[in-house]
């Protein structure tokens, strides 16, 4: 019983602490939030003009987001990290693609410094394109640290013609 004051006290003591007075006009002053900024984990669908060529890659783990999508013509690569899109200019682009061999690209960012490489092995001419196979994108960031990403896709080109 020595402890229902001690108590009472208490909760009167917390209801001040969440009572609106003091604020003129008994106005509700809340926090300032912030809302969590969306982040993007996959591209939208893309798609190439008659005569283009572009490279397509995704993730090699479930849900296999769509990661980066290259526009040889428009000379433009387009990818996701960090759950932001970046769109970075790139230069032509008029190696061939043989299977069994190597490629490399590397794009950088003017904004934030950012540098991506991507390296990997040319496979096999399917119905869908060239395969890339053992692809592996580095984010190389300001500090030097690295972020590496394994993706998978393919290097097509739109001729035009009805698709088989």
């Amino acid at each position: 019983m020595r402890y229902l004051p001690i108590f009472v006290l208490f909760l009167t003591m917390s209801a001040c602490a969440t009572s609106e007075q003091g604020v003129p006009g008994g106005a509700r002053v809340e926090a300032a939030t912030t809302n969590p900024v969306a982040t993007v984990s996959s591209l939208p669908a893309q798609r190439l003009d008659p005569g283009q060529c572009g490279l397509f890659l995704f993730g090699t783990r479930q849900p296999f987001d769509f990661v980066l999508f290259e526009d040889e013509a428009a000379r433009q690569v387009t990818l996701v990290h960090g759950g932001s899109v970046y769109e970075i200019a790139i230069t032509s682009r008029d190696a061939a693609f043989i299977a069994g061999d190597a490629f490399q690209r590397s794009y950088s960012t003017t904004d934030d410094g950012l540098r991506f490489t991507l390296d990997g092995t040319v496979g096999e001419q399917t119905s869908e394109g060239q395969q890339l196979n053992d692809v592996i994108l580095t984010a190389h960031q300001l500090d030097g640290t690295r972020v590496v990403r394994p993706l998978a896709g393919v290097r097509r080109c739109d001729e035009g013609g009805p698709r088989r």
